[in-house]
């Protein structure tokens, strides 16, 4: 039988010395702060909303033409339900390029409540007006 002195070391710290041991306490302390949940119970938090759901993908509709310097109305269809309400649609128009973002806020219930199983779609309307200039118009989905 080998005695503890005569064991084959690989590593440079001493035998039965642990340095990583901080480390490993700091790397786990990372790990739990990644995992937080994204809303403490009881609060409602803003988001992007959903266009996707589960293979699902909602319409966005609007006009194919429309005359220069007039407002295009456009309309996108998110998911909801449940704790997801709607929230506010925001768009920006830079020359003949409209971005429309479209919110809605998640609600985290607290451990006595709980959130219905509905599915739900959203109309979402925004009011764009390109401005005059030679090329053709594009939205950007975000």
């Amino acid at each position: 039988m080998r005695s503890e002195r005569s064991r084959s070391q690989l590593k440079r710290e001493p035998l039965g010395s642990d340095t990583r041991r901080p480390l490993n306490r700091f790397a786990i302390l990372l790990v739990l702060a990644a995992c937080k949940s994204p809303g403490d119970p009881g609060t409602t938090e803003r988001r992007a909303a959903h266009i996707i759901h589960y293979g699902d993908t909602s319409a966005i509709t609007a006009p194919t033409s429309a005359p220069a310097n007039t407002p295009i109305a456009i309309d996108v269809i998110t998911f909801g339900g449940g704790c997801i309400s709607k929230g506010e649609t925001e768009s920006t128009v830079t020359g003949l390029q409209a971005t429309i973002r479209v919110y809605q806020y998640e609600y985290h219930p607290k451990s006595n409540e709980a959130c219905t199983q509905e599915l739900r779609f959203d109309h979402n309307a925004a009011d764009v007006t390109p401005l005059l200039a030679p090329g053709i118009p594009t939205d950007r989905r975000v």
